[in-house]
């Protein structure tokens, strides 16, 4: 055999080889393929399929620091579609349910997005969500490059939030103010608490405006503080009651005396 027809065996038993151990696959191809295999774009081995790695569409790509290609790129020509999709991912049903999908990931023309739902371009949501969210790291909202994630926290909202319900649960129930109605709770005195007031122009064991404009608040740990000083006040009240009750029986007996006093003359 010549060497030419020699090399150009090996060359054709080498195709089928790749024909038969590889997926469809394109590299740089600017022609529009169909196949019911799958698919491979990029450049890489197909020995990676021989580790079980088996994916029905694969991008690989050669980027290194540097090089500013991309990965994957989906330009949406129709400027005025904002409500078409440019890019969904769907779920088959199962059996009979088989055609029913159900969308799990999707971007419309605006550049919204949308996980479980489709986005409703009115409201103009950039990221809308449907279903339980769970993240794993912190969340800043707002203006990153004004903000930096305060350390101790896992969420920041940079300008506030407009809520109709909030609830906050202590670790424990030694978190709450129970404590102040036990017997041997060390109820401060009012006079105390008057000197407190005039030399630190607030009560005990609460934060100044200043700290308060510096660190903010606990809103679970100044509810049970603002309690604590709800329930003193209650045990002031009490105490003021039985004086009170004292002096006007005290003063019923005076009254009883000169009464007598003033029959006597």
């Amino acid at each position: 055999m010549k060497p030419n027809s020699i090399i150009k065996t090996i060359i054709i038993l080498l195709l089928v080889v790749i024909g038969t151990n590889c997926k469809a696959q394109w590299a740089g191809s600017t022609v529009s393929t169909y196949t019911t295999s799958d698919v491979i774009v990029g450049p890489y081995p197909c020995s990676l399929f021989a580790a079980g790695y088996d994916p029905q569409v694969t991008i690989f790509t050669d980027n290194f620091e540097g090089n500013n290609k991309t990965n994957l790129r989906i330009v949406n020509t129709q400027d005025g579609l904002r409500d078409h999709n440019i890019m969904e991912v769907y779920n088959h049903g199962t059996g009979s349910s088989f055609c029913e999908n159900t969308l799990f990931f999707v971007i419309n023309g605006a550049g919204q997005t949308g996980i479980n739902m489709q986005p409703d371009v009115a409201k103009g949501f950039s990221f809308s969500v449907a279903g339980t969210s769970n993240f794993g790291s912190k969340v800043l909202i707002g203006d990153a490059n004004l903000y930096s994630m305060p350390n101790g926290y896992n969420l920041f909202v940079q300008d506030g939030i407009l809520t109709e319900k909030i609830k906050v649960a202590n670790h424990s129930s030694s978190d709450w103010s129970d404590f102040v109605f036990d017997k041997n709770y060390n109820l401060p005195s009012l006079q105390y608490v008057e000197k407190y007031i005039q030399e630190n122009k607030h009560l005990p064991e609460i934060p100044s405006a200043k700290e308060v404009a510096t660190d903010g608040i606990d809103l679970a740990q100044m509810d049970a503080k603002l309690l604590q000083k709800i329930e003193e006040l209650t045990l002031y009240m009490i105490d003021q009651k039985k004086e009170i009750a004292a002096l006007k029986t005290q003063n019923n007996r005076l009254q009883k005396k000169i009464k007598a006093l003033d029959n006597n003359h």
